[in-house]
């Protein structure tokens, strides 16, 4: 679950323990709705949801989530990002009342959420959550703040188990969805210090939550890990003592504000917000894709990578385009997708510094539709000679239809043929790279299935 920098032109960055361990492809992510705002899932447990041990009604229940959307919405990033899940409260203190904190829940009932949508609350036969499958495919999450474990604690190194479980859900969801969902996971809070015994376990399963990260980390998932217990700075005593603890396990007003510091000062990498990047759009010319984009400022741009991808498919490389270095001037950038399958495309920038860390922009949408007449297009038409790519593209075949693409000489030998299949929709789109080297002179590439067939020249020079 890679993380970023994000401002609109970040830097990627790596950071362990106190604010993060940090690390991105992403984060952008690509955004679930590629037009939409950044959606930020506060998931866990009362002290997400903001109930405690007295009667809290429903419209005073904020935990950390109001103070959090003041400091965003006083921020460049308002209008930039929302809440999701399917809780509501606290709509007497904050706009933005959405969330997915279960009072009382535990960690192996957030990881059976996150997979079957709900979950029985302590074998009592009620359900909380909304059903229907996994939690995170209904309601999209670009982020998710995951505080979790403070209810039974348990102090095993097997306690992370669930936590892990929760993460594997996660990883399930990306690859279901082909994007990164940045998970910020926090070492939880301490007590009131009325409980010695509970502290040391909370300590315990924090440094387990720790030790956890980093094996993970090792073998290639990208986690942020905060530090709640010491770096919120909350004076573990009740307040009556002076302390930011409204009872046992959960903080007053003044605590929760302290965990939103924290929360914000993690998020601010990753928020993308439209400072430099002033525009970027995708329009359809003729039978191309055409990607128009422009930067206010550079600092150190070396290049963009211009990335497609197609629904149920990863972003893949398609092209680059040379950055303007550093510059205050405003800069204009356009890229012509002249092999664009047809569908629903998704396009994004990875832009590269000179120093080698990237960052990704929004990302943006087109359909492009397939014609229906028989059509086929070659690029290059002209050659050096050299082995090298050919693209080939073409509509008006019968779906998945297996076409014979065959290169021949002005006599009429055969020097190369490859067998290609159409798509769902009749089209081809495909490369077909040249194993040999050819001489000066006119060849002929024949492009058939059944009773279509096509001939195009390719001269060489």
């Amino acid at each position: 679950m890679p993380l970023c920098a994000f401002r609109p032109w970040y830097h990627c960055c790596l950071l362990l323990s106190a604010v993060a361990t940090l690390a991105l492809q992403t984060a952008a992510f690509s955004q679930s709705d590629p037009t939409s705002k950044v959606r930020i899932m506060p998931l866990g447990d009362s002290n997400t949801e903001g109930v405690r041990s007295i009667e809290v009604a429903p419209e005073d229940r904020v935990a950390y989530r109001a103070r959090l959307e003041e400091l965003l919405d006083a921020s460049p990033w308002k209008g930039q990002y929302e809440f999701v899940g399917s809780e509501r409260g606290g709509s007497a203190h904050m706009l933005d009342t959405r969330h997915a904190g279960f009072g009382g829940a535990r960690d192996e009932d957030i990881a059976t959420l996150l997979q079957e949508g709900e979950f029985e609350f302590y074998n009592s036969g009620n359900y909380r959550g909304p059903g229907g499958g996994p939690y995170l495919d209904r309601y999209a999450p670009d982020v998710i703040l995951l505080h979790i474990g403070t209810n039974w604690i348990d102090a095993s190194p097997e306690a992370v188990r669930d936590v892990a479980a929760i993460l594997d859900q996660v990883d399930l969801y990306e690859q279901r969805v082909g994007r990164e969902v940045p998970v910020i996971l926090a070492k939880i809070i301490l007590t009131d210090g009325r409980d010695p015994a509970v502290d040391a376990a909370t300590r315990t399963y924090n440094a387990h939550v720790e030790a956890m990260v980093e094996e993970r980390l090792a073998t290639g998932d990208k986690i942020t890990l905060v530090d709640m217990q010491d770096d919120a700075g909350l004076v573990y005593r009740p307040e009556g003592d002076g302390g930011d603890m409204a009872d046992q396990l959960h903080p007053n007003q003044q605590g929760y504000r302290k965990m939103a510091q924290v929360w914000y000062e993690a998020l601010a990498p990753i928020v993308p917000l439209p400072v430099e990047l002033t525009s970027f759009r995708a329009n359809l010319a003729k039978t191309e894709v055409l990607l128009e984009w422009a930067t206010a400022s550079e600092l150190d741009n070396a290049y963009f990578q211009v990335e497609r991808m197609q629904q149920g498919q990863p972003f893949s490389p398609i092209g680059k385009v040379e950055g303007a270095g550093t510059s205050s001037l405003t800069h204009r950038y356009t890229y012509r997708d002249a092999s664009a399958p047809a569908g629903v495309l998704y396009y994004r920038l990875r832009q590269v510094d000179t120093d080698g860390s990237y960052a990704y922009s929004r990302v943006v949408t087109v359909h492009r539709a397939v014609p229906t007449d028989f059509n086929v297009r070659l690029h290059p038409t002209l050659s050096d000679g050299s082995p090298q790519a050919v693209h080939i593209s073409a509509t008006g075949f019968a779906p998945s239809a297996l076409v014979d693409v065959t290169l021949r000489d002005a006599m009429g030998r055969r020097l190369h043929h490859q067998v290609l299949q159409a798509r769902a929709q009749g089209e081809l789109n495909d490369e077909v790279r040249l194993p040999l080297v050819l001489s000066s002179g006119l060849y002929f590439w024949e492009v058939s299935a059944l009773t279509k067939s096509h001939t195009l020249k390719l001269l060489v020079r």
